[in-house]
């Protein structure tokens, strides 16, 4: 048994996942010691899984860096104002997440993250094979956009990261008629994680009542319907967001209902219609043309489906900066697996000659999307990163620092204050954001023990330095303390 074990581990897709799996792992640690994830929302997030699940029992955390943002509810505001469990995103998922934080630190978190990627990368690749023996066409999925796979993996610890991953792994459970068991636990999963959830969900539920599944399209339904009353429940209680409902946030959250009642009216009209000799012929000539059609756009309902589920990215992408670089980013890394496998799907690799074409293709591609993740720089960033966290080592976590966004995401769990965005003061706080925060600027540095900042930032706020505090520059930080 464990012989057999090992051969199937040694054999088809896992070597590849595992290596996949490890480069994901390595690749957010190798960013966190070149300070190159995203400076305001990486750090913001750490406090979150830190703090998250304290505040169950009682505990408040005010935070010194704060993100703005809106959500699909229609509420708007100053994430963690005023304090860490005031989350502008309705996420049940990260109290989970906040105790495995405390358990295995980040790099549980890591390691999760990057399981589930790449569990639903090689799961929804597999749709690009008409057959076992096309295992190269994942492989040639995979190679190709490893670069920027990696990127979603390490996306500053979002839960759009499970987001998505439970999205993709239910909306492949659905297809496959899997047990209700594990669709409904697949769809609790994705409720759990963001808001938005509620849309991918209800298309679920359209989805299972296309397949004739109709209680489990129902349950599924009604847990959605459940969690947009708690969500509004919830952010109606926390008066620190503001309320506006547009026409963009009723589509979205309408969408699925709407589909219900497409695919209903689709089916009696089908029905009704075979009782009629020329409606049903009609019907058949109608349908014989959008098979030929559909064969030549999908030849495989799963992709019509999985475009529905995704459709607020597509829609997303169109309307706002839609390029071809823009669809590269973490946030839309999903869509370009689902195009490759439509792609890959369609070609053939069985001669050599077209095989080594795709490696090639694949490889360029891979090329390309590691030179345009700024090796050069990240490496020119790795001494910086090496002085910076030495230097938070040696300080108090309790110790007054002065900091930039760059360097935020090294004293996160520090008393450090941010020169671009100070605390806000109020939940519609307009005067914290660089330059206009000057002013309530100047007590932060006269308390502050430390000063640490690039030097572009140094001398950004040169002139507020009092002149009890000496600042030492090296190649790219300046350090300054009384």
């Amino acid at each position: 048994m464990m012989q057999n074990l090992l051969k199937r581990c040694s054999s088809g897709p896992a070597p590849l996942a595992l290596i996949l799996f490890v480069c994901a792992v390595v690749f957010h640690f190798m960013k966190k010691l070149t300070l190159s994830f995203h400076t305001r929302d990486y750090p913001y997030y750490l406090v979150a899984l830190d703090s998250r699940i304290g505040s169950l029992f009682g505990e408040t955390r005010q935070l010194l860096l704060q993100p703005k943002g809106v959500n699909i509810f229609g509420f708007s505001g100053i994430d963690g104002f005023p304090y860490a469990h005031n989350d502008v995103h309705f996420s049940p998922l990260t109290y989970i997440l906040s105790a495995g934080f405390q358990i295995g630190g980040e790099p549980l978190i890591v390691a999760f993250y990057a399981a589930l990627s790449v569990l639903w990368a090689f799961q929804l690749s597999g749709y690009a094979l008409r057959r076992p023996a096309e295992e190269r066409k994942r492989t040639v999925i995979i190679l190709a956009l490893a670069g920027f796979f990696l990127q979603f993996c390490t996306y500053d610890l979002r839960v759009w990261i499970p987001l998505v991953g439970f999205t993709v792994l239910l909306a492949m459970a659905v297809d496959r008629d899997e047990t209700p068991r594990k669709i409904l636990f697949l769809a609790l999963l994705t409720l759990f994680t963001r808001e938005e959830s509620v849309f991918f969900v209800g298309i679920a539920a359209a989805h299972l009542f296309w397949k004739r599944r109709y209680a489990l399209a129902l349950t599924v339904g009604l847990a959605t319907v459940l969690n947009v009353v708690a969500g509004y429940l919830y952010f109606f209680k926390t008066t620190a967001f503001t309320f506006s409902f547009t026409a963009r946030n009723l589509v979205f959250l309408a969408a699925p209902l709407m589909l219900f009642v497409a695919l209903a009216g689709a089916r009696a009209v089908a029905v009704y219609s075979l009782q009629l000799g020329r409606i049903a012929a009609l019907g058949l000539r109608v349908s014989a043309a959008g098979r030929r059609l559909y064969d030549r756009l999908f030849d495989s309902p799963f992709f019509v489906w999985i475009n529905i589920y995704l459709f607020p990215l597509w829609a997303n992408w169109a309307t706002t900066k839609h390029n071809f670089k823009t669809l590269l980013s973490p946030r839309y890394m999903v869509l370009l697996f689902v195009v490759a496998c439509l792609i890959m799907r369609k070609v053939s690799l069985n001669s050599r000659r077209r095989a080594a074409i795709a490696y090639g293709v694949a490889s360029v591609i891979l090329i390309h999307s590691v030179v345009s993740a700024r090796p050069a720089t990240a490496l020119k960033n790795l001494a910086t990163g090496r002085e910076v966290w030495a230097l938070s080592r040696e300080i108090g976590h309790d110790t007054p620092i002065v900091t930039n966004f760059t360097y935020k995401q090294v004293f996160w769990n520090h008393s450090a204050v941010t020169v671009e965005r100070l605390p806000a003061e109020s939940a519609d706080d307009e005067e914290r954001a660089w330059p206009r925060n000057r002013r309530r600027l100047v007590p932060y540095i006269e308390a502050a023990e430390y000063v640490v900042l690039d030097n572009e930032g140094g001398a950004m706020i040169g002139s507020l330095l009092p002149e009890r505090i000496k600042c030492a520059q090296a190649a790219t930080v300046s350090i300054c303390r009384p």
